[in-house]
């Protein structure tokens, strides 16, 4: 294991939780937002402890695509190596595919997540 933790943003209390039991099995460590202002300001706070974030695409305050936005200007403002962000989602139509590779994201899985979708990413 390289130390670095997994950053997951999810406004849903049981899809979290169910995200933060695959974690644990899978031997990952996880640091939890719940919405993408949170999930922006911890990325900020500490960018280098991250390897992965998981992005739900709808949550209050701001969601997945403008977090994402403000973290690959953030980055880019600092010279920082892309994380790797990876869309969370119950809709996988070519509208979300388009708009979260336009956004910056690098993938998207499905919703309920499963826990052979997310070892494709660690």
């Amino acid at each position: 294991m390289d130390g670095k933790k997994v950053l997951a943003a999810e406004d849903d209390a049981f899809a979290m939780k169910m995200f933060s039991t695959m974690m644990g099995a899978l031997g990952q460590q996880l640091d939890q937002a719940n919405d993408g202002k949170e999930c922006l300001s911890k990325y900020q706070a500490n960018p280098g402890a991250y390897k992965i974030i998981f992005m739900d695409l709808h949550m209050p305050n701001m969601d997945g695509y403008d977090a994402t936005k403000a973290i690959r200007e953030f980055e880019k403002s600092k010279g920082l190596a892309k994380v790797k962000i990876i869309a969370m989602s119950a809709y996988e139509d070519d509208d979300t595919k388009s708009q979260t590779q336009s956004t910056g994201m690098d993938g998207i899985i499905s919703k309920p997540v499963k826990p052979a979708e997310l070892k494709k990413y660690l």
